[in-house]
């Protein structure tokens, strides 16, 4: 019994201070940021009421490897509960499931001479069709 107390109160301290690191840690991972993100660089309106745009990243890092240094984004409403957003890296092709597997609308091409926002400008703008509303920032990009 005379053991039992300094076992127990080495158990709780251990206990504790493992509880506090792990604290520490956590709080020190979630208050960094990584990078910059992406800006708007251009953005159309396409004949068939979508948006298509590129976004060009803003400072690179390579923490999760080599950042794509332009994104191409395709927004549009494809049903009245449904908005198919598709961000791509705009030089390279990648892997997507054939079209004729899944159906549905391609991406039309990028034309180059579109509007073009200014290096610090900040724009918020919403496309919205029933119910569904894309609303985006230009400078860092976001969209919701």
């Amino acid at each position: 019994m005379v053991f039992l107390r300094p076992l127990l109160a080495l158990t709780l301290s251990s206990f504790l201070l493992t509880w506090l690191l792990c604290l520490a840690e956590e709080t020190n991972y979630s208050s960094s940021k990584i990078g910059q993100g992406y800006r708007l660089i251009t953005i159309e309106d396409t004949p068939d009421g979508a948006l298509v745009g590129l976004l060009q990243v803003k400072q690179k890092n390579n923490i999760y490897g080599a950042d794509i240094p332009l994104l191409r984004f395709y927004v549009k409403h494809e049903t009245e509960n449904r908005l198919r957003v598709h961000i791509t890296d705009a030089k390279n092709k990648r892997w997507e499931v054939p079209y004729n597997l899944l159906p549905r609308q391609q991406p039309p091409p990028l034309k180059q001479k579109i509007k073009r926002f200014r290096k610090n400008s900040l724009s918020v703008s919403e496309y919205s069709s029933s119910e569904l509303v894309f609303s985006y920032t230009s400078d860092p990009f976001s969209f919701k």
